[in-house]
C-alpha cells in the first residue's frame, strides 16, 4: 500500500480494478488531496481515486532499459562523463557515483558514492532522481 507522504506530483502508480475487465489504470499523479480523512490521488480533471485503491509499480529491467539504463548484472545510467547511476537488480539499490580527479591528493583518480538508497518501485526511483537533482522523466 502507498502512503501519501511517499508520493510527489508526477509519480507513476496503478489504480486497481479500474477497467471493466478488472485491469488497473496506470497514471501519473497530478495532485494529492485529503477529504474527510481519506487521501485521493488526482490523475486528470475528471479522474481521481482513493489512495487505498492505488498500488506502486515495481521496477523491472524493461522499465530501466526503456529509460536509458543498460547492463546485465546491474544497470548503469550515465548522466555525464563524471556522474552515473547504478541500479542493482537483486538488491533493489540505486547508487549515484562520481568519478574525477582529486586535486588535493596528487591528482589521483577517485570514484565516490554520493547517494545510495533502495528503490523497489517506480515512484521511489522517481523521487531518488529528483533528490539527486536529475531532471529525468520516467516512461512506462
Amino acid at each position: 500500500m502507498i502512503k501519501a507522504e511517499e508520493l510527489m506530483i508526477g509519480d507513476w502508480v496503478n489504480v486497481l480494478n479500474y477497467h471493466w475487465d478488472g485491469s488497473p489504470y496506470t497514471g501519473q499523479v497530478k495532485g494529492i488531496t485529503k477529504k474527510h480523512g481519506t487521501y485521493y490521488l488526482q490523475f486528470s480533471s475528471a479522474l481521481s481515486a482513493e489512495i487505498d485503491r492505488c498500488e506502486p509499480i515495481p521496477i523491472t529491467k524493461e522499465i530501466l532499459e526503456k529509460n536509458g539504463f543498460s547492463g546485465e548484472m546491474y544497470a548503469i545510467f550515465k548522466i555525464d562523463e563524471h556522474v552515473w547511476l547504478e541500479y542493482y537488480y537483486h538488491e533493489h539499490r540505486l547508487s549515484r557515483w562520481w568519478r574525477g580527479i582529486d586535486e588535493w591528493n596528487n591528482h589521483a583518480e577517485v570514484s565516490e558514492v554520493s547517494f545510495k538508497c533502495h528503490c523497489h518501485y517506480v515512484h521511489e526511483l522517481q523521487n531518488a532522481l529528483k533528490l539527486c537533482g536529475i531532471p529525468k522523466n520516467i516512461e512506462l
